[in-house]
């Protein structure tokens, strides 16, 4: 009777390894039945406005730039930004890398007059100062990401072709490191000829975290909305911030178009050197998912 009770104790607790290791099988075949999923993301961020000040070497300068100063300094100096993100998700998990380049400047004079005693010695009543300030940034971030979505979102994701097929809502939660270069000039030139030229570059690393939301409306309407958030009085960054909001149309295939309002603030100081800028404007874009 002992015997057969040890028997029947064995074959239950191998029975039950064996459910164990089936359900690691599955577990295992699930994992690896979802594919890889891809995208590449260029965008176009053209500022309409620019607000802040730049100061290399002691000296600060304004930066006041609305539309017109913008289009204007497209045409005539090139200013502009450049976006660019790639992003690879397997399940729930993501990695993304994002780029971006700006480069705003703008210029002022003023009339500063002459003593007396200086014009006696040949210098004309006034004269005329002009300074141009000039501020560029690129901006890496690299992290990971999580996805959130409804009791729908685990078979979604092995099936789905684009985040359109992943229910009406979904939210992504980022975090990871931003990468920050900055090149501060300044230019003083008077019409007596004389010209000095400042100019200072600096590069930091600091912790950034994110989110985005995204509700779909339709097969190929959905609404985003996003923000980072890095720096947090951490080293020489002291606080930098980011955000918009549009929409993404699947206009062929998996290709969509994504047009958004955005803005950028990035308060920088080190040393004699700093940046504090605001911008915002229209981000166009193209994602292309494979």
């Amino acid at each position: 009777m002992a015997l057969s009770s040890g028997k029947s104790a064995a074959a239950d607790r191998f029975s039950a390894a064996v459910a164990q290791a089936d359900l690691f099988a599955q577990a295992a075949d699930s994992v690896d039945a979802i594919p890889w999923r891809f995208s590449f993301e260029p965008f176009v961020y053209l500022p309409f406005g620019a607000n802040g000040d730049v100061t290399v070497r002691g000296i600060t300068a304004p930066i006041n730039a609305g539309i017109g100063d913008i289009f204007s300094s497209i045409v005539n100096d090139l200013n502009f930004a450049a976006f660019g993100r790639v992003e690879a998700w397997k399940g729930p998990w993501g990695i993304f890398f994002n780029g971006a380049y700006v480069n705003l400047g703008t210029g002022r004079s003023a009339n500063i007059p002459v003593p007396p005693a200086l014009q006696q010695a040949g210098l004309p009543p006034q004269v005329s100062i002009a300074a141009a300030a000039g501020a560029s940034f690129v901006q890496l971030d690299l992290g990971g990401a999580y996805r959130f979505g409804d009791g729908n979102l685990p078979g979604a994701l092995r099936t789905a072709d684009t985040e359109f097929d992943l229910g009406p809502f979904i939210f992504d939660a980022m975090a990871g490191v931003r990468l920050y270069s900055f090149n501060n000039k300044l230019v003083l030139t008077s019409d007596l000829g004389n010209r000095f030229e400042f100019g200072q570059s600096q590069t930091v690393l600091e912790p950034m975290i994110g989110g985005r939301a995204r509700w779909n409306l339709s097969d190929n309407l959905a609404v985003l909305v996003g923000t980072s958030l890095s720096g947090f009085s951490l080293g020489d960054l002291t606080f930098s911030a980011a955000g918009y909001a549009g929409i993404d149309w699947l206009f062929s295939g998996n290709t969509s178009l994504l047009a958004s309002y955005g803005f950028t603030y990035v308060d920088y100081s080190s040393g004699n050197s700093g940046l504090n800028l605001f911008t915002h404007g229209p981000n166009i874009g193209v994602k292309f998912r494979f």
